[in-house]
């Protein structure tokens, strides 16, 4: 190493690059207002060393879930939609019906279809909000989906509730994929809640 490279190297800090992960952190990063002011603040840090930047500007499709609540029973249970979920801000009215799912063993299998769709399943889940184990992602709500279902209500494991996304649609979509554009609408919520949930989905006793 030479002297200029032994000089280059030890003027190197950590005070510019900490600091912008300090300002980073108190954004909302899915937020495009904040993903744009980030990126401005990292072109004005570059130009204030100068260091030449050119910005470039895409047209992007995005979907940030809001709010989301699940009401059966007289009670009201907090829940997350999972991104690209079908808009139900005015809300969606239906029977529940508890499908047991088998829980994935490994993350290289959380994406398959954990239901065995034939039999008398398909008349079972039509025309209703399916309650099930598991994540509201794409396996998951494209099977019951496909099976004719209204609704997804996705019980999480453990005490959180997981964001995540329901569309099977992957990479940079064209027109061939919209027809797999969810067309339903997809919640998450907790063991604890889905287990109370299960209660409510259970017959009346004759």
């Amino acid at each position: 190493m030479n002297e200029i490279e032994s000089a280059v190297l030890g003027a190197v800090t950590l005070d510019e690059p900490w600091a912008l992960v300090e300002s980073f952190a108190t954004y909302k990063r899915e937020h495009p207002t904040d993903v744009n002011r980030a990126m401005d603040e990292v072109a004005a840090r570059l130009a204030k060393h100068g260091i030449e930047v050119k910005m470039h500007e895409a047209d992007l499709f995005l979907s940030l879930p809001g709010l989301a609540r699940v009401e059966a029973g007289d009670k009201t249970f907090r829940a997350k939609p999972p991104s690209y979920s079908l808009d139900a801000s005015k809300g969606v009215e239906g029977e529940i019906v508890y499908i047991a799912s088998l829980q994935p063993k490994a993350i290289s299998t959380m994406f398959e279809k954990t239901i065995d769709g034939t039999g008398e399943l398909a008349a079972r889940v039509r025309g209703k909000v399916v309650l099930s184990e598991g994540f509201a992602n794409p396996g998951l709500v494209s099977q019951f989906t496909e099976l004719g279902a209204v609704g997804v209500i996705a019980i999480n494991p453990g005490v959180d509730i997981h964001w995540g996304t329901c569309t099977t649609v992957w990479g940079t979509p064209d027109l061939d994929d919209l027809p797999r554009k969810p067309s339903i609408p997809a919640v998450a919520v907790n063991r604890e809640s889905g287990d109370a949930l299960i209660e409510l989905a259970k017959p009346a006793p004759k």
